[in-house]
């Protein structure tokens, strides 16, 4: 199962580095990374992904990875 959020932005908000965040199971990872983000990111227009084992920092909790990278504003 893999599911998408898109992120809300208030007015005034700076802008996030990505369009959305995807929560995946490990099973699902290889439809993920071939297909999902293959499509979406060289899609038109182009939608961001943030995923967890690509753009989170190695040793860092994920809270603070997930208000770092932007996804909650």
């Amino acid at each position: 199962c893999c599911i998408l959020l898109r992120g809300y932005r208030s007015p005034g908000q700076q802008e996030c580095s990505y369009d959305a965040f995807v929560i995946f199971s490990s099973y699902d990872e290889v439809w993920v990374m071939n297909e999902l983000m293959e499509n979406l990111e060289n899609g038109v227009p182009p939608i961001q992904l943030c995923l967890h084992m690509r753009d989170f920092q190695a040793g860092k909790s994920i809270a603070s990875n997930i208000i770092d990278e932007g996804i909650m504003g």
